[in-house]
């Protein structure tokens, strides 16, 4: 009987081995995949959030970004993030967002954003600096490697302008929701946002983003190359949608290319920049770092991320105080909502304003077991 017993439950492993194989490596346990949503938020590791930082500003953002993810995903399957830095620079040292982030079960990674020999193409210590928007790559890229298997799909965001309206795993291009087509596959896909909007249309409009790109080309690319480059749509850094292998293969090419381009005259435009990277992977890059990854790009009026920096004309607001595009869709993210014509529009919106203080309440308890002020080092 004993036997029969013991032939029984190895029959069945063999089932689940053969069935769910993909979900298990290297002896771990068998789980369902979660999707990741994260964004970083470090402070200077000296001197944390003083001088022009402002904490009342961070505590708002924050609690308004974490209460619009966890109101717009499914909550039993998502996981959310904050990456932050160490000592003075980890943004849980505040009490008030330490308790915003303990209620909304949000994992907060301590990780290294200094320069180093081995994050910039030069090797001048002298110049090294501390820089979360570029060195946030390395730090991403290193969280994937270990842990990338555990995910489905992945959503990287900026912190205190971004707000989700929406499930942003959930979505899928317009074209093909009309369409009734089942062709997109996020899997193995990466989507990237245009942000060119209003006056700034095109990378040669940009003072800033031209400079932080053609600056930072060196000598790979071609005048052709460099010339097409202008022509380009600046693309929105700060939201990035993939699957987890996907964003873990962009986080890769994107460290690569820092670290091979990131001389001092590149950064003697501007010490801490990426989106000029975000901008040469996507537009010249892309088949000699990424092959085998799918690349999506949507201009911002149809993308997944909406920019709303730029323009100069206020989208319409519906009854929930979500916006909406210019052809009348749902983007799942806004980004830049308080910054320019639209931010000073949107502060006279009563809808808008509305869904605001809502996101500004305390979020719905969903795992009392994580306590944000336990940190986790990267």
């Amino acid at each position: 009987m004993a036997f029969l017993l013991v032939l029984t439950l190895i029959m069945a492993a063999l089932v689940v081995c053969l069935a769910f194989g993909d979900d298990l490596r290297d002896g771990q346990v068998l789980f369902a995949k979660k999707d990741l949503v994260f964004g970083i938020v470090a402070f200077d590791p000296v001197t944390g959030c003083s001088g022009k930082c402002k904490p009342e500003a961070y505590r708002v953002g924050v609690r308004q970004w974490v209460n619009s993810v966890r109101r717009s995903t499914q909550r039993d399957s998502t996981e959310v993030a904050l990456f932050t830095g160490k000592g003075p620079g980890n943004l849980a040292r505040d009490t008030v967002l330490a308790r915003v982030l303990r209620r909304s079960s949000v994992r907060v990674l301590e990780g290294d954003f200094d320069d180093s020999n081995e994050r910039v193409a030069h090797r001048e210590p002298s110049r090294h600096v501390h820089c979360v928007m570029r060195n946030r790559w390395f730090v991403i890229r290193d969280h994937l490697r270990s842990h990338a298997h555990r995910y489905r799909f992945v959503l990287m965001t900026d912190v205190r302008d971004v707000l989700l309206q929406g499930d942003p795993f959930q979505w899928r291009p317009d074209e093909l929701q009309r369409a009734g087509s089942e062709r997109f596959d996020l899997t193995r896909t990466v989507v990237l946002s245009g942000e060119g909007s209003g006056a700034v249309r095109t990378l040669r409009q940009s003072k800033k983003g031209r400079q932080r790109t053609l600056h930072c080309a060196g000598d790979a690319t071609t005048e052709k190359d460099r010339e097409a480059l202008l022509d380009t749509d600046p693309l929105n850094a700060g939201v990035t949608l993939a699957g987890a292998e996907a964003f873990q293969n962009f986080s890769s090419a994107l460290t690569t290319l820092i670290t091979r381009v990131t001389t001092v005259e590149c950064l003697a435009v501007k010490d801490c920049t990426d989106q000029g990277l975000y901008n040469l992977l996507a537009y010249l890059e892309w088949p000699r770092l990424l092959p085998h990854t799918r690349r999506l790009y949507l201009p911002a009026e149809r993308a997944f991320s909406y920019t709303l920096g730029h323009k100069k004309r206020c989208p319409a607001v519906d009854n929930e105080g979500r916006l909406r595009n210019d052809p009348g869709e749902l983007p799942p993210v806004i980004h830049q909502f308080v910054k320019g014509a639209v931010g000073k529009a949107l502060r006279k919106s009563s809808a808008f304003q509305r869904r605001l203080e809502a996101l500004n309440s305390d979020v719905v308890l969903v795992d009392t077991s994580m306590d944000a002020t336990t940190v986790e080092e990267e």
